[in-house]
């Protein structure tokens, strides 16, 4: 209904200009002031955006979409001028967890949430194929946007990078619904971790600072939603197919020389 009153609305706007035009034309300046239109005028502009509507209903779906396209291009080219200013941050940033091979020339990033269906589905599609794959580098920005659990569970698993228990906390965290703290904590506890040490810095401004500063460069590289992917330089919104990460695989091949 919504969109349907979207379509009409950008037509009717479309259509009564032109409509207008050929019915009532403008006078210029030198020769009479403008004036509004009466009742007559306005019931005969409306009859004839409602009789032209009526005629041409695929012109106004095409006009929408179209409009929807170009917007997206417009957005999409943005995202990609800020992605020069936004991907050097991301790779120099220590915080950034990070697995397979951290020489690779491939690099994939990859912006996500834990309590994300999409992300822990794409996480079990790449993550141990990226790493047996062997040339590919793959970045972990953590970007929770749904709420303080995400953003604990997120915090948690970047403070348990220093211990080497990245991969193993990742996996355990998109395997489970639970994201409260006593069950991240739980998690932790059972990796073998220090909880006490990783609730520390998991609770410290600089983490805490470092979520917001995700999301924020996520923003900037126009994120509607979680999950993203940067594919060796080039935005991918949202989640991809087997075959596209099969190519993945070719190119990062490639580059590497094999």
């Amino acid at each position: 209904m919504k969109k349907s009153l979207a379509l009409f609305s950008a037509l009717a706007f479309m259509t009564a200009l032109v409509a207008c035009d050929k019915i009532y034309p403008q006078k210029t300046a030198q020769t009479e002031p403008a004036q509004s239109f009466s009742e007559n005028q306005k019931k005969e502009v409306t009859a004839l955006i409602e009789k032209y509507i009526w005629e041409n209903p695929q012109k106004i779906i095409d006009s929408f979409n179209n409009m929807q396209r170009e917007k997206e291009m417009k957005r999409q080219a943005e995202a990609q001028k800020q992605l020069k200013d936004v991907l050097p941050e991301i790779y120099k940033d220590a915080l950034n967890p990070v697995l397979g091979n951290k020489d690779a020339a491939y690099t994939i990033v990859k912006f996500y949430d834990y309590g994300c269906g999409y992300c822990k589905k794409m996480s079990k599609m790449m993550v141990e194929p990226v790493i047996k794959n062997g040339n590919i580098r793959m970045i972990f920005v953590e970007t929770p946007i749904f709420g303080e659990n995400s953003s604990y569970a997120a915090r948690m698993a970047m403070a348990s990078v220093a211990d080497g228990k990245f991969k193993e906390f990742h996996e355990a965290l998109i395997d489970t619904k639970d994201l409260s703290a006593q069950n991240v904590e739980k998690i932790a506890k059972d990796l073998g971790l220090d909880v006490e040490k990783l609730k520390a810095k998991a609770n410290s401004k600089e983490y805490k600072d470092k979520m917001m500063k995700n999301i924020m460069m996520a923003q900037k590289l126009g994120m509607n939603g979680v999950p993203m992917f940067i594919l060796d330089g080039q935005i991918q919104p949202g989640a991809f197919s087997q075959e596209k990460l099969n190519d993945v695989f070719e190119q990062a091949n490639k580059k590497a020389g094999k």
